[in-house]
């Protein structure tokens, strides 16, 4: 494959560039042709117009324009002008699919494109772009992790340079969409994709937990306080109108399975709410975190060289401008210059947020990197060419004192971190397979609930293996405790992040979906069930499962709820087991 960078400010710029690409003997025999093009934000005629101009010039190509902030430049505010990559494959291809998301909701786009996939051969990783800062691209994700945890999904959510006076845009070959999403299936047996996520963020101090969660990314307290007032008391900030560009390089971070990753909100309302890119349910626990330049520099570095390693024949990358801020323009645009230094051609410009969604955890972040490597066939292999800089190697000798109490912070605050962390686990944890435990489950039951959630977007699920008494008789209890984790470590794969799992007692556990209607809660039940059938546990081989469903009522308590979710498991027992039945 083949990887080319233009920077293009006129329509001549635009022919010229036009001209020479279809000239190109790669660009004539490619089985798959993509041009991203890069859009200044707040100019949607013009982007139309260069997206129209360049799918005539060359109509064998796939033209997806973006809105971006930031472009490369030596400055953080916007510059002017238009910045775009060409990608040729040699032997993959590419399967394009848009949702115009004024007409569907995003979770359903989600849902639509994961059956879409099923056609694909040798899927390999999606590429994903979402127009408009109320389009946020977490349920797309969602959906499509939940039926392909192992693809990785990456890109970038459209930006713009005021968040109250959204003009971003998605121009899908001629198309445009100023609230969609678009989704490129990269697909061949010979596509090797590599994703680095970079951080450089670290967490310090005490957890804070979201207590108050509207829906939609609004989160109004956080330890039963206004969420905003977390910034006065910690960091001195004011709600103000520089409140964003304060609060940027002192991000939140909650784990998402493997992964720390950042939550920044983007703005904030007079009674102390939040908004945030991405749903942070009651219960999340976010912590502050902090960062230095030679952290950045140091993560790219690394990041740059396990990139080096993998070969690279095309890198793009998805960065927050978060970083330019802590960073400066001079060591933001040297953070970069490593990236290019492993891949000349890579091409990165500043969205709303990153999206990274592997088997690993992500989703859609804050504050970092999302480099994407790309490569078709086996790598050369010669010898990398690895990124050093003398200026951010490990300098422990000449620490400054300020520096030396950070690191002494940091070691401190970690200890105490674990210490909290083993008693939290005691007092909310199952101790077999780590889900919450009965108590902790009651809590949040009692919380949704007291929302008056009605059957439209509440559900719980009940469900227990099957003749689980044979596997303790046979195998003895120790390899039926290894059933029960390997049971939970199948189940929590197929639900989302803001799905909860508990054990309720003996091999009996709950599974609630918020959000989610009985008609969506059949199709998840059925596919737990489904995969947990096909799923060996090793010496006890195949076992199953049998579901009870039940959705919630406005009048229910959760005592209520319990015992119909039980009467539907019982319903399923008696009708043979291996299935699921609703009450």
């Amino acid at each position: 494959m083949k990887q080319l960078s233009y920077s293009i400010n006129d329509e001549l710029a635009i022919r010229q560039m036009a001209s020479e690409v279809a000239d190109l003997p790669e660009y004539e025999q490619a089985t798959g042709r993509l041009l991203i093009v890069q859009e200044p934000a707040g100019n949607p005629e013009l982007a139309q117009t260069n997206a129209a101009l360049l799918g005539k010039l060359l109509p064998k190509t796939h033209v997806i324009s973006v809105s971006m902030i930031n472009l490369p430049g030596n400055t953080v505010m916007p510059k002017v002008g238009t910045v775009c990559t060409l990608l040729l494959f040699s032997s993959a291809t590419l399967n394009i699919k848009a949702y115009d998301c004024s007409k569907m909701n995003v979770r359903e786009a989600g849902r639509e494109f994961a059956a879409s996939i099923k056609a694909q051969v040798d899927a390999k990783g999606v590429l994903c772009f979402t127009s408009c800062v109320t389009v946020s691209p977490a349920p797309f994700v969602e959906e499509v992790s939940l039926d392909y945890p192992e693809l990785p999904i990456f890109g970038t959510q459209a930006s713009t340079v005021r968040l109250a006076d959204d003009q971003s845009l998605i121009v899908v070959d001629g198309v445009a969409y100023g609230h969609g999403v678009v989704a490129i299936v990269l697909c061949g047996e010979d596509l090797h994709i590599l994703t680095d996520y970079n951080l450089g963020w670290r967490a310090v101090g005490r957890d804070f937990t979201v207590t108050e969660y509207e829906g939609n990314g609004r989160v109004s307290a956080i330890d039963e306080n206004p969420a905003v007032s977390i910034y006065r008391k910690y960091l001195n900030v004011s709600s103000d109108s520089n409140f964003r560009d304060t609060i940027c390089t002192f991000p939140l971070v909650e784990k998402n399975r493997n992964l720390l990753v950042a939550r920044v909100p983007f703005g904030f309302t007079e009674d102390g709410t939040l908004q945030f890119s991405i749903a942070l349910p009651r219960g999340t626990r976010l912590r502050f975190a902090y960062s230095k330049p030679e952290y950045l520099m140091r993560t790219s570095i690394a990041s740059a060289n396990r990139i080096a390693r993998f070969d690279p024949q095309a890198l793009l990358l998805f960065a927050c401008w978060n970083r330019r801020m802590l960073l400066g323009d001079e060591r933001a645009d040297r953070e970069f210059d490593y990236y290019r230094r492993v891949c000349p051609s890579a091409i990165w410009a500043y969205g709303h947020c990153e999206i990274l969604a592997t088997s690993e955890g992500g989703g859609v972040l804050n504050n970092s990197i999302v480099a994407v490597a790309i490569r078709e066939g086996e790598q050369s292999g010669c010898e990398p060419t690895l990124v050093s800089d003398p200026e951010f190697e490990s300098r422990a000798a000449s620490m400054s004192l300020a520096d030396r109490l950070v690191t002494f912070l940091e070691a401190t605050t970690e200890e105490l971190r674990s210490t909290i962390d083993e008693l939290e686990t005691l007092a909310e944890r199952d101790t077999l397979t780590g889900v919450y435990n009965r108590r902790r489950m009651n809590e949040l039951l009692r919380y949704e609930l007291s929302k008056r959630r009605t059957e439209s977007n509440l559900v719980l699920l009940m469900y227990d293996i099957d003749h689980f008494k044979r596997v303790n008789d046979t195998f003895g209890h120790d390899t039926g405790d290894m059933v029960l984790k390997s049971l939970t470590d199948c189940v929590q794969g197929m639900v989302r992040s803001a799905d909860t799992l508990s054990r309720w007692g003996g091999e009996e556990f709950l599974c609630l979906l918020t959000h989610t209607n009985i008609e969506q809660a059949r199709i998840v039940a059925e596919r737990i069930r489904k995969n947990v059938e096909q799923t060996s546990f090793g010496q006890v081989g195949r076992v199953t499962i049998s579901i009870g469903i039940t959705a919630a009522l406005s009048t229910d308590t959760p005592d209520t709820l319990f015992a119909r979710a039980d009467k539907a498991l019982y319903a399923a027992k008696h009708a043979g087991r291996n299935c699921t039945r609703e009450a």
